[in-house]
């Protein structure tokens, strides 16, 4: 009996950790995205898996309903929602499935095990990722993204440091072991993730620690908590690193203004349902176009570029659904917080940390688009709503039952998809190495399970574009512009529309990419070669000479030609025009 239940033990905290080495170092080349979709692939394959795997072995499980159901109300509306109004997306419906699946598995492996081993496997995890950090900034280890020299195995370092935020407050749980090696190791783990996230460039890291580790001195200490003048000190010292990290990247943080306040104008034109899942994708760069066009010459034109997310998951969730769907989310953080301070123990704490350190992380950044936040979260929920009750029998059976049946349908559902994945990076690779011909029916078929990937529809339709079908290449980017819209997305309209002599078309297309990304030169490049070729030299003239003027936020070769380019034209225009009788003698 002794052995079967260490079995066991070994089995789910093995599972565990094989979570969170997923959702953390999971990597392969053999998917267009190499360090997100592998992860999320990893994880919506490994948790049907594992949750099939316990509740077939396991004849009693615990559940706490109420949260359980909250969670599953929540998933629902976002995929009904989505549902209604676009049509199903089945791909979608495997994510929220596994989310919940996930939660279902923590709820039981917060009763069985200690909360040490899974602090502790969670410690482990991302320390091994900091060291992995701090080796790539030292050069030793490459990066991921050449514009950041710290990313872990993420794209770049709003991951990596989402990551180390997220799991810090579990390295302070540490610091309070009486025994005095364990406290030594974990003093050197804390130290360790700080400079992780310090040598990450992440300033929203930074600040959610600092925040977790005031609320950790204020509890953990009296003399803090009871003394007016630390308080005062404690505040004063946060206000003056805050601003110091302000000015540290100033137009980092203005852009972010700039993204918050377009954001909010999508949102105040459908505040209460919002514009629907995955609408910021498809619909914010017509809002930061519409803010160019009202303010010509504003200070931020040089900070705007493409934009995926809004840096800040509230404003992203008031924009696609609006202020029930934020109210939602708020009620449950609510309930959330009402249950911690009935029930308080030291275990809860933390895990409260660790929702706190979310929550500030996603005032300025996008942690929720990485699998590893969403283990973090769900595990501290899991903590602080640990269910007391034991199920058994005829209850206990068909909700087993019921999991398994989901368990199984999540994961017919996703192998098809992951292979659709793996099949577009190898066609995408055939194309590039100039088989374009010979894989334009391979994307056809992809149609079937990628559908609603924007940016699959974007590379078809430029595969389209590279053998000359135009007409079927803007029948693409249509749908494309669904999912997905961003300058290229215009210039590739524009780039179709020149070639089937549509010029008031890619006139159009060419202006609407140009006040999107005001710092970008190419649209106004090609909208110079437009008004030339239908004869429009005086308009062509005055778009060189802006050109010539523009002001370059980073300089580059493509640039600098495009710049010479235009001041021959302005220089042949202006010897053309010099009259005869007003040359000198």
């Amino acid at each position: 009996m002794l052995v079967s239940r260490n079995r066991n033990t070994m089995m789910v905290v093995s599972a565990f950790c094989l979570l969170c080495i997923i959702a953390l170092f999971a990597f392969s080349k053999q998917f267009v995205y190499s360090e997100v979709t592998p992860k999320w692939i990893g994880l919506t394959l490994a948790t049907p898996l594992i949750t099939l795997i316990y509740c077939s072995v396991r004849r009693n499980i615990y559940l706490l309903t109420k949260p359980a159901i909250i969670l599953l109300i929540l998933l629902m509306s976002v995929f009904i929602k989505d549902w209604v109004t676009i049509g199903g997306n089945y791909y979608l419906l495997t994510y929220l499935g596994c989310l919940f699946l996930l939660f279902f598995f923590f709820q039981q492996v917060v009763v069985l095990f200690s909360i040490n081993y899974l602090y502790g496997i969670v410690i482990l995890c991302i320390t091994a990722l900091a060291i992995y950090g701090i080796f790539q900034y030292m050069g030793v280890l490459p990066f991921q993204n050449s514009n950041f020299k710290v990313t872990g195995n993420f794209d770049n370092s709003a991951g990596f440091a989402a990551a180390l935020a997220g799991g810090f407050p579990y390295s302070l749980y540490f610091l309070q072991n009486t025994k005095q090696l364990e406290r030594k190791i974990s003093i050197g783990v804390v130290i360790v993730l700080l400079i992780g996230m310090g040598l990450s460039g992440s300033r929203t890291a930074l600040i959610a620690s600092l925040v977790v580790i005031m609320c950790y001195a204020h509890s953990v200490f009296p003399s803090i908590r009871n003394t007016q003048r630390i308080k005062v000190f404690g505040i004063c010292l946060f206000i003056i690193i805050v601003t110091v990290l302000y000015f540290s990247k100033k137009n980092s943080a203005d852009g972010r203004l700039l993204i918050w306040q377009c954001t909010w104008n999508m949102v105040q034109d459908k505040p209460f349902l919002g514009h629907g899942y995955g609408s910021f994708y498809s619909k914010y760069m017509f809002y930061q176009a519409e803010y160019f066009n009202n303010h010509a010459n504003n200070k931020y034109a040089l900070l705007a570029d493409n934009i995926s997310y809004p840096f800040n998951e509230y404003l992203l969730i008031l924009s696609e659904h609006g202020a029930i769907g934020l109210t939602g989310l708020l009620l449950s953080v609510l309930l959330l917080f009402r249950y911690y301070c009935q029930k308080r123990t030291n275990p809860k704490f933390y895990a409260m940390l660790g929702v706190l350190s979310m929550m500030i992380f996603s005032f300025f950044s996008y942690p929720f688009k990485y699998p590893f936040t969403w283990i973090i979260v769900l595990l501290n929920v899991a903590v602080i709503y640990m269910p007391s009750q034991k199920l058994t029998g005829k209850v206990s059976y068909a909700i087993r039952t019921g999991i398994i049946t989901t368990a199984i349908g999540f994961l017919c559902i996703t192998i098809p998809f992951i292979n659709a994945e793996m099949t577009w990076n190898k066609v995408a690779k055939l194309s590039l190495a100039g088989k374009t011909k010979n894989v334009l029916h391979e994307y056809n078929k992809l149609h079937q399970y990628l559908d609603r990937n924007g940016l699959f529809l974007y590379n078809h339709a430029a595969e389209l574009h590279y053998v000359k079908e135009f007409e079927k290449s803007l029948s693409v980017l249509k749908r494309c512009e669904l999912f997905y819209n961003d300058m290229d997305v215009q210039m590739l309209f524009a780039d179709n529309y020149m070639k089937l002599y549509k010029y008031d078309r890619a006139e159009h297309h060419l202006k609407l990419a140009s006040t999107m990304c005001p710092v970008r030169f190419s649209p106004l490049y090609q909208l110079s070669e437009l008004y030339l070729e239908i004869g429009r030299k005086d308009e062509a003239l005055l778009l060189a000479k802006h050109i010539v003027n523009k002001e370059v936020k980073i300089p580059s070769k493509t640039i600098l030609l495009m710049k010479q380019k235009m001041c021959s034209f302005i220089q042949s225009h202006e010897k053309e025009n010099v009259s005869p009788n007003n040359r000198s003698p």
